[in-house]
Formats: structure tokens, sequence, C-alpha cells
């Protein structure tokens, strides 16, 4: 299934806020329970697909196409989408929202948070190693230091999905 179809069937409508605290506590001025009570699957499911969506937009100023770009997304008069940094891309608003519910009863945010910060130094980085024709530095930091950063980020957020949901 080509990319921009799997991210469309996966990405949750623009009106679907991921809830900050289940039901149950709502409204309940306690601790934050361990994660796995509070995100489900489709909330760690939502934070790889914005995940992915920005490794294929950085994809795509790699290659300067825009293979990845969503129907009906507007571009800018460079043609291709801008590249969001850390904290504005999909996954750092979901972070964001996430430390805003949890704050420090989550450490794991926090790793993601770093893993996500080196993943686009190292974009950035190779990004530049690119417009400089340095094709194979470049190459090199993205089939090893970037490869791993971005499978890290995966693994992590995985760690958080719930065993029986």
């Amino acid at each position: 299934m080509p990319l921009k179809k799997l991210l469309n069937r996966l990405r949750p409508a623009h009106n679907e806020a991921l809830p900050p605290n289940p039901p149950e506590h709502q409204g309940v001025a306690s601790a934050p329970a361990p994660a796995q009570h509070y995100l489900s699957k489709k909330d760690i499911r939502h934070a790889i697909v914005e995940h992915v969506q920005w490794c294929a937009t950085f994809n795509d100023h790699l290659s300067g196409t825009t293979d990845s770009v969503l129907p009906g997304a507007a571009l800018p008069a460079s043609g291709l989408p801008p590249l969001p940094d850390a904290v504005k891309s999909g996954l750092g608003q979901w972070l964001r929202d996430q430390e805003e519910a949890f704050g420090a009863a989550r450490p794991v945010l926090q790793e993601i948070r770093a893993e996500q910060l080196r993943l686009h130094t190292l974009a950035k980085e190779a990004l530049r190693l690119t417009r400089r024709h340095r094709f194979g530095d470049a190459s090199k930091l993205l089939n090893t230091d970037f490869e791993r950063s971005r499978q890290r980020i995966v693994q992590l957020l995985r760690s958080l999905e719930p065993a029986d949901d």
C-alpha cells in the first residue's frame, strides 16, 4: 500500500482529540498512575504515524520530491512542505500534550523527547551534507545514527502500549 494511503488510513480525524485522562480519572486531583493506564494503542499508533509522516517529509527534502505530501495539502513556492522542527512536528505536539497531562510521572516521554531532538539534529546534518554534495557522508549518517534513532523512537513509543488494549 502506498505511504500516502497508509498514512491517511491511520491518521485520526482532525476533530478527534486525544483525551488527557481516562473518564474515570477526570476531575480527580491525584498523582497520575503508570503509563499503561492512560494511553491506548490508538494513541500510540497516532504518535507513530506522526513520526512516520515527519520521516517521509524529511525524505522528500532529501530527494527534492513531494512523494509523501498528503492530497490537498497546500505547498509553499519552494514546492516542498516545510520540515517542522522537533517541537512543531506532529510527534512533538503529541509529546507536549502527553507531558502536560502526565508530567514527570512518565520518564519514557523524556527519553522519547531526547531521542526526537537527536533525530532532528541528525536530519539537519544530513540535509547540510547533501546540500554540499557530500552524499557518501550523508548516506553513512542516514544509514547508521539516523536510522537507529528513528527506530529507537518507535521502540520507545511501543513500550507505552498497554498489554491488554
